[in-house]
């Protein structure tokens, strides 16, 4: 593609507009960003912007975009390649190559699903929590507002796996994460933390009783029973919430959380426990 220095297509190849889905006079004379994804256009001026303070020798600017097709709601991610040869008497003007790297994008997208998604469950992992819980920190600062961190860890996983193997126990965690996103809210977040471990972030709540039966809910259908193998399993949980606070860190909601699932284990398991600070002292060693 040739783009005059002010950003209008002045020519473009039989391929492009195949691919765009348009005949190259209805490309030609229209302004470049017209033919990028909205959110997207401020990335080609840049681009052109940086491509014009290099010589013809100068390394090519590359932009990776989105390009806009007749017809079509999924634009085509493309990166495209910037020389400068507006000073060129022969072209005067900007030269667009470029290549179709859907596949690449593609990858990118699944690596970066993978790296933040446990496996076996499809619920984020431990990263993806941690970073969903800190920024829901910052927004309860700013709306001066409060949310809710829950650890759960399930109470017979480790008798499933002795008794019938670990097909059943892994049986068990889906099972568990099943249960978790059947009762939590679209605006709430689930994850499988490692091991039996699992969170929860509950946000947009107005009284701490809403948390609670959130709590009743997933402890009522964990106890109703699985069917492995021929064999009914039931695995209970245990579960530990706790409350945000103003200056509270993400490492310090955590530890709450997780001394109110430990009291609750104490307690008898296959219940819930609020922490409270008692929970601090009581779990210093003596």
């Amino acid at each position: 593609m040739l783009v005059a220095p002010d950003g209008t297509v002045l020519s473009c190849s039989g391929a492009l507009s195949r691919m765009l889905g348009r005949d190259p006079e209805l490309l030609e004379g229209r302004p470049l960003v017209n033919l990028v994804t909205g959110s997207d256009r401020q990335a080609v001026m840049g681009a052109l912007v940086r491509a014009a303070r290099n010589s013809a020798s100068a390394s090519p600017v590359t932009v990776t975009v989105g390009l806009t097709r007749q017809g079509e709601p999924s634009p085509i991610p493309f990166e495209l390649s910037i020389v400068n040869l507006v000073d060129d008497p022969t072209v005067g003007g900007f030269v667009l190559t470029g290549h179709d790297v859907t596949d690449r994008k593609r990858l990118e997208e699944e690596l970066s699903y993978q790296a933040f998604h446990d496996s076996l469950t499809g619920l984020g992992n431990r990263g993806l929590f941690l970073d969903r819980l800190a920024h829901s920190l910052e927004r309860a600062v700013r709306n001066n507002d409060r949310i809710a961190a829950l650890f759960l860890d399930m109470d017979g996983l480790k008798a499933a796996n002795d008794r019938l193997g670990h097909a059943a126990g892994d049986s068990l965690l889906r099972s568990m994460a099943g249960v978790l996103v059947g009762c939590i809210r679209r605006s709430d977040t689930a994850a499988r933390l490692g091991g039996d471990e699992f969170g929860v972030i509950v946000e947009e709540f107005t009284y701490p009783r809403e948390v609670e039966a959130l709590a009743d809910r997933i402890l009522a259908a964990c106890r109703t029973p699985l069917l492995v193998e021929g064999q009914p399993l039931s695995a209970t949980v245990s579960i530990g919430f706790a409350f945000s606070r103003p200056g509270i860190t993400v490492d310090e909601l955590m530890s709450n959380a997780d001394r109110a699932m430990y009291t609750a284990k104490d307690r008898g398991k296959d219940r819930y426990e609020q922490f409270a600070t008692w929970m601090v002292a009581a779990a210093e060693p003596v």
